[in-house]
């Protein structure tokens, strides 16, 4: 007589699940951050991105003189990237320490250019007082709220616009450093972006930094990630890949993916990892099947219409941050939001080629790539000369002198009405859902630093729960 042993239901999918990596989509920070902290707790994964190369926003070009010119982040500090430190280090790049030089305001239509002057000692006697007061602010009204996905909820006061946040606790000279260190840096306008955003943004020394106070870091954060997926992953990164759909409707989700110039394959998960800002548009590219609840909460994020670029500026000097000027001329508003280059700079000094960042309306169709690329070359082209030199004439820019340029779907968040209805508890209850996971910026903010945390926090979350039922 032979004995067979009977194992439960439950148990064999456990086994099989078990058996199943995790596939995480997107080799950006918060993909590989999650990847690595899973691999270290036994788990297998897979992590399927759409580029050529890791490191998702954080893309780089290299013109061969030695240098780097970052298409996305570029700078930290110490204190606020703690979880990021540890990847660099991984990494062994290095990292420089940076300030920008003399500030000149341009007009893009005309291409003039005015030197912005020395602040008064009043001025700065101001900003230091109001940095003082900021930071105590910050910490009784924010600190208890600004956890990976928000979860205890956002208090009314922290769903208002950042301008109307700054002008009910009477800021009066924070309001021109925050705008600083949002437009060109993709945060957009301080009258739409909600405060709970910034106040995550803006630490004590990051905004000492915008306020030209300290020194932040330079670091090429493309090779950072592309020295990191070497040393800390061990499961593959299929890179070049076109996923045409995801299937969630069995016991465990099922990739179907193409990789160039290759017939279509599918990979069976033991969960799910979306590693990119969840709207929409970005969600049923991936031919992903989404709930009355997943659409509900998704149709709601927003992302901000940023494009970066690497130029060659010959004429253009080292040493001088550009930025265009308000259209109000006030430097506590921000310029136009029509897809004109906002700002640029060289970052290193044998360098000719500069850094340059643009933006768009947002949650505007009308800004579009074609759009943005045409109006780069045009007011570059009427900018690219020495604003120090009266009567230098501008050399125009053409197609070969544009080594880079990319549109980012940039900062995505909620805006102050689905802040206050409570929007976050709803996305935080998708996590887990149909063995979904999200990370990214929405989950805390867009930077490199919470796209890592929230890589490691969704890990962290998958590793300790069974998937839940399906809602």
């Amino acid at each position: 007589m032979k004995w067979q042993h009977l194992v439960p239901a439950a148990l064999t999918a456990s086994m099989v699940n078990a058996a199943l990596p995790v596939c995480i989509v997107g080799a950006g920070p918060a993909g590989l951050a999650a990847a690595n902290k899973l691999e270290a707790k036994g788990h297998h994964v897979v992590v399927f991105e759409k580029q050529a190369r890791v490191g998702g926003k954080c893309q780089a070009v290299y013109p061969g003189d030695g240098s780097f010119n970052p298409l996305g982040a570029l700078l930290f500090s110490n204190a606020t990237y703690r979880e990021t430190l540890k990847i660099i280090d991984a990494s062994g790049v290095a990292a420089v320490p940076f300030r920008t030089g003399a500030v000149w305001r341009y007009d893009y239509v005309t291409g003039v250019a005015v030197r912005q002057g020395a602040p008064s000692a009043a001025f700065v006697g101001l900003v230091q007082a109001e940095l003082a007061r900021y930071v105590k602010l910050r910490q009784a009204v924010f600190a208890n709220y600004s956890g990976i996905g928000y979860r205890i909820g956002v208090p009314r006061e922290l769903t208002v616009t950042t301008a109307e946040w700054l002008r009910t606790n009477n800021f009066k000279a924070l309001p021109v450093v925050f705008v600083n260190g949002m437009v060109p840096y993709g945060y957009g306008d301080p009258r739409e972006t909600p405060i709970l955003y910034m106040l995550q943004y803006f630490t004590p020394e990051v905004l000492a930094s915008f306020a030209g106070l300290q020194s932040g870091y330079l670091i090429d954060f493309h090779k950072v990630f592309v020295n990191f997926a070497k040393s800390s992953i061990t499961g593959p990164i299929r890179l070049g890949t076109t996923i045409t759909s995801i299937d969630r409707t069995g016991a465990q989700p099922e990739i179907t993916y193409r990789r160039k110039g290759q017939r279509l394959e599918s990979q069976h998960c033991s969960s799910l990892i979306l590693a990119f800002p969840p709207t929409l548009a970005a969600l049923e590219a991936a031919g992903l099947t989404l709930s009355p609840e997943e659409s509900r909460v998704f149709s709601r994020v927003g992302v901000i219409n940023y494009y970066s670029s690497a130029v060659r500026l010959a004429a253009s000097p080292h040493g001088i941050f550009q930025e265009a000027a308000s259209i109000a001329d006030d430097p506590a508003l921000p310029p136009p939001a029509d897809d004109e280059p906002v700002a640029f700079l060289h970052l290193h000094p044998n360098s000719s080629v500069a850094n340059v960042w643009s933006w768009g309306a947002y949650r505007s169709p009308a800004s579009t790539e074609a759009t943005a690329y045409a109006k780069l070359k045009a007011a570059l082209s009427r900018l690219n000369r020495d604003p120090r030199v009266p009567g230098a004439t501008a050399v125009p820019v053409t197609d070969k002198d544009v080594l880079g340029f990319a549109k980012h779907e940039y900062f995505p968040h909620f805006d102050s009405v689905e802040l206050e209805t409570g929007l976050y508890g709803r996305f935080d209850s998708l996590q887990g859902t149909k063995r979904t996971y999200f990370a990214s910026g929405l989950n805390a903010l867009e930077t490199v630093e919470f796209a890592v945390r929230a890589g490691e926090d969704v890990a962290a979350s998958l590793s300790r729960h069974i998937p839940h039922d399906d809602i």
